[in-house]
């Protein structure tokens, strides 16, 4: 009876780690979505959704962009992943500060990731090519089943096509890898005007409540090698900004309610549009 009963505690006991063990990896995931315009769907198994800000992403999820739709990824440790249009993208492996790889199906997205020395890896795999980074802001692009094409903007990116040959770009510039082709530095040319123009799209960013994204924003901000980033203050910030403003006695609580609405209605517009009278 004696042995029995140990016998059982021993089958509980495993079973009460297994269990730890489980809400151990659930509470592991490291990337959510933190903005979205347009129709975003995440695919997960046989399932799709329509993806929402704040979602909680997992390994091996695949997110999708409609025409006219943006989406961005913060993975905590690693940095910012930004889907332009038409992008379909599948986050392959997803371990904080571990090694993150992003598999590129389709479109383009920019990445902004943190200076900072890390023993893990960040690749994002498209069909024609690897590329590996660390720390660094870059853009991959696939321009056709059997073409793709990486900017590097800042930072240093080691880029690896079909054959295993490697050219690793240190200086801003872009290089297109096609399927069965060889490449080499003198394939490596100054960014094109259709690079700096996708960067400056998306390299609009929302401040929100996650302290290590904002963090992660001073950081690009003050970066000399990307230049025209947008960053905005949240809705809460421009709300608050405008209480402490209307608090003074000639501006009265009908001004204050029409001009509050006026900011919200102003954060749904899609704020990766900049006016063409600004430079880059």
């Amino acid at each position: 009876m004696k042995h029995t009963l140990i016998a059982l505690a021993l089958v509980l006991g495993l079973a009460a780690c297994k269990q730890g063990s489980q809400v151990k990896e659930s509470e592991s995931t490291v990337a959510r979505t933190t903005f979205i315009t347009g129709e975003v769907t995440l695919h997960r198994g046989e399932a799709d959704q329509q993806l929402k800000v704040g979602d909680m992403l997992q390994q091996g999820d695949r997110v999708s962009t409609a025409a006219a739709s943006t989406a961005e990824i913060f993975i905590k440790g690693q940095g910012i992943v930004r889907l332009s249009e038409s992008t379909e993208l599948t986050l392959a492996s997803l371990q904080e500060n571990l090694k993150t790889k992003i598999d590129l199906k389709s479109g383009s997205s920019a990445f902004f990731l943190r200076k900072m020395d890390r023993t893990g890896e960040f690749t994002v795999q498209s069909p024609t090519a690897v590329a590996g980074v660390r720390g660094t802001a870059f853009m991959v692009s696939v321009d056709s089943p059997t073409e793709s094409r990486v900017a590097l903007y800042d930072g240093a990116v080691a880029v690896k096509n079909d054959k295993g040959k490697e050219v690793v770009l240190s200086e801003p510039g872009e290089l297109s890898i096609r399927s069965g082709q060889d490449i080499s530095d003198k394939a490596v040319r100054p960014l094109s005007k259709e690079s700096l123009a996708a960067l400056k799209k998306l390299a609009v960013f929302q401040r929100n409540t996650i302290m290590e994204y904002n963090s992660l924003l001073d950081e690009i901000k003050s970066s000399d090698a990307i230049k025209g980033v947008e960053i905005n203050g949240s809705t809460d910030d421009k709300i608050a900004q405008l209480k402490d403003e209307t608090a003074r006695p000639e501006k009265g609580e009908r001004v204050r309610r029409a001009d509050e609405n006026t900011i919200k209605r102003d954060t749904k517009k899609d704020p990766l549009k900049i006016e063409p009278n600004k430079t880059f």
